[in-house]
Parts: C-alpha cells; sequence; structure tokens
C-alpha cells in the first residue's frame, strides 16, 4: 500500500469512529462514495435528504479534500433530529462554509427549482438523492437533478429497494394512509427503470446493492451502458472508456463524411 492510499485508510477509519452510532449512511457505504467523489474529481455536490448528516459528512470530507463544496438539502423536520447536523459536521471536523445547507417545509424539489432559477444548471459534479423515496417526489427530482448536473456529473440513487411497507416508518399514520400499492412497491426502483433506463440523458448506468450510479451524458443520442453487481470503479471506468471509443469512432465517420 503507498502512503497516499494509507493516509486515505487512516482517514476514513477516524472518519468512521467519529460517526459511529449515528444513523444512517453505514462506514462501508461512507468509504464507497468518499472514494467514488476523490477518485472522480467530483468537486460540486448535492445531497438530497440528509437527516442526521451522515452521509453529508463522508461526501464534504470527500469533496473538501479536493478542494470542493457540498450542497445539502433536507425539511425543517430535520432541524428537530438528534444530533443535527451542524452536530455532526462539527464532530468531524468539518469547517461551518463546508457544507451549504438548507431546511425545507415541504420538499426539497422547491430549492431545486430556486437553484435552477438562479442559474445553477450544470452546475454538480455529482447528485446523492436519498431522501423522500416516492416515485411523486423523486419521480420529479430525478429530472430536476437531471438539468442540475454537469455533462459527466453522477446521480447516486440510494434505495432501490426500499419499500414504506417494510421500513421503520411502516406504523407512521402517514404510510398507513397509503394504498398497499404504493406501501409495497419499491418506488426509487420504479424511478431508475422507468426514467433513468429509459431516458436519453445518462450514458452509463452502474448498480451496485441496493445503489444505482447514472453518469450524465455529454452527447446528444448517448447508448447506455448497464452493469450490475461489479466492482464500482473497474465498471466506471471500462465504461467510460467505451463511451470515449465510440464518441471517437463517431467523430471519425463525422469527419470522413465531411471530405469532398
Amino acid at each position: 500500500m503507498d502512503g497516499t492510499a494509507a493516509a486515505s485508510d487512516e482517514f476514513e477509519d477516524r472518519l468512521a469512529r467519529a460517526l459511529g452510532g449515528i444513523p444512517n449512511m453505514t462506514p462501508a457505504q461512507g468509504r464507497k462514495v468518499s472514494r467514488f467523489i476523490r477518485d472522480n474529481r467530483l468537486r460540486s455536490c448535492l445531497e438530497l435528504g440528509f437527516a442526521h448528516g451522515v452521509g453529508t459528512a463522508w461526501i464534504a470530507s470527500a469533496a473538501l479534500g479536493i478542494g470542493g463544496q457540498t450542497t445539502a438539502i433536507d425539511l425543517d423536520a430535520a432541524r428537530t433530529r438528534a444530533p443535527r447536523i451542524e452536530e455532526t459536521l462539527a464532530r468531524v471536523g468539518l469547517p461551518p462554509g463546508a457544507v451549504e445547507i438548507h431546511f425545507e417545509p415541504t420538499c426539497y424539489t422547491w430549492r431545486l427549482m430556486k437553484f435552477l432559477r438562479e442559474g445553477r444548471a450544470s452546475s454538480f459534479d455529482f447528485v446523492y438523492l436519498d431522501g423522500a423515496h416516492s416515485w411523486f417526489t423523486d419521480g420529479f427530482a430525478f429530472f430536476l437533478c437531471e438539468r442540475l448536473l454537469r455533462p459527466g456529473g453522477w446521480l447516486l440513487f440510494d434505495d432501490l429497494d426500499w419499500t414504506f411497507g417494510t421500513s421503520s416508518i411502516a406504523g407512521e399514520e402517514r404510510v398507513l394512509r397509503m394504498p398497499q400499492e404504493e406501501r409495497s412497491t419499491a418506488q426509487m426502483r420504479l424511478v431508475w427503470d422507468l426514467l433513468t433506463k429509459t431516458g436519453s440523458g445518462f450514458d452509463v448506468l452502474l448498480e451496485d446493492g441496493n445503489w444505482g450510479f447514472a453518469r450524465r451524458a455529454a452527447g446528444r443520442t448517448p447508448s447506455v451502458v448497464v452493469y450490475r453487481n461489479r466492482p464500482l470503479m473497474r465498471a466506471a471506468l471500462g465504461a467510460a472508456r467505451r463511451v470515449k471509443r465510440r464518441l471517437t469512432r463517431s467523430s471519425a465517420a463525422l469527419s470522413d463524411a465531411a471530405r469532398p
């Protein structure tokens, strides 16, 4: 192991210890997303649904390490969590300006609208979607995230197979009022299968356990490559090489056709 890798492992170990006992992102998930951000140089990060801020701590620490910035959005109800996101970030030593935090009264899609209105389209390298877990909210959020991502940026879906009916909130009144079909359906899987896979906005899709990674396409008509349960970075790098070869061949064909 070289010095850089050893230092990275030591930093991740310290972060995992500092976040111990706080839900919801596990240390293994935190290490994976941290390395993904650093390896792909994803400097501008957006998190939708931060809860206690554990995922935020992993994402923001990785982004800050490469000179980046993180934005995190959740509902006003997150202000009453113990610990609060600000306390979690302080626990890992992140400076206050490392994360732009927004609390919304109804839904993070309203804040995403404001970002678009402020001219922040195509401004994020990485979006982590781990909020409502519902078709109604996240189906729309998907299209907004597509607008907010830079070409080549990544959208990460959490909990592809999560359902309201089997979750820790299954007994809450709002869940009990849902039709049985909505409670038993993995709604993030619907967003992944029906919107992400079938659209033209993403050229690489990676399924890694309960996570789905989608890369924002740079071209107008990308060819979609789907990987399931392969080592994440190997699949990502392999897909990137394939897309690059296709673009190179297309450019060569256009140049040949343009010759008299």
